[in-house]
């Protein structure tokens, strides 16, 4: 059931317009699977076993060169924006971002994205282990299962500010 994160695009795209007219960096991560799964490790290649995988050449929701490893038309990246790729569902292994974000003296990241159990979890928590003051998109954020986002978003609001993306465009354009 995708209805959750089809629910996340708008918010996102409020967010991304203030952000760039508040001449916020804008950054993207896009989560890739190799062709022939080259790039998962023998836990990994388990993890897609155990969801259904049976041919290494089947294909799969995010596979280089394939649609599903686009980002959605509503949310395409826009002249200036930064779009990292990934092999790992956290943004800072295997990536430039935190070198991209120190060399600009970024010090907060604002996350939107799927899937809140999984990208965004493993994303925002190594965010603020490395010190960045790390900000939830409430309405920005969604998995495919709300009681796993539900219960991410219980433990991870504890910890980390989570305001909606209207709230974030009002602080933006101050």
């Amino acid at each position: 059931d995708l209805s959750m994160i089809r629910a996340t695009v708008p918010p996102i795209q409020n967010a991304l317009t203030a952000a760039r007219r508040a001449g916020v960096m804008v950054i993207y991560s896009r989560h890739l699977i190799l062709p022939g799964f080259v790039s998962d490790s023998p836990l990994w290649l388990s993890i897609h076993y155990a969801g259904g995988l049976r041919d290494l050449n089947q294909e799969f929701y995010t596979v280089a060169g394939t649609w599903g490893a686009e980002i959605i038309d509503e949310l395409k990246p826009q002249p200036g924006d930064i779009v990292l790729e990934k092999v790992r569902s956290n943004v800072f292994i295997g990536t430039q971002l935190d070198t991209l974000l120190k060399s600009n003296r970024i010090e907060t990241l604002v996350i939107t994205g799927q899937i809140t159990n999984g990208c965004v979890e493993n994303t925002a928590r190594t965010a603020r282990d490395m010190d960045y003051y790390t900000v939830l998109v409430s309405d920005g954020i969604a998995s495919t299962s709300k009681v796993n986002h539900d219960a991410t978003m219980t433990n991870l609001g504890k910890r980390l500010p989570s305001p909606t993306a209207d709230e974030i465009v009002k602080i933006w354009a101050r």
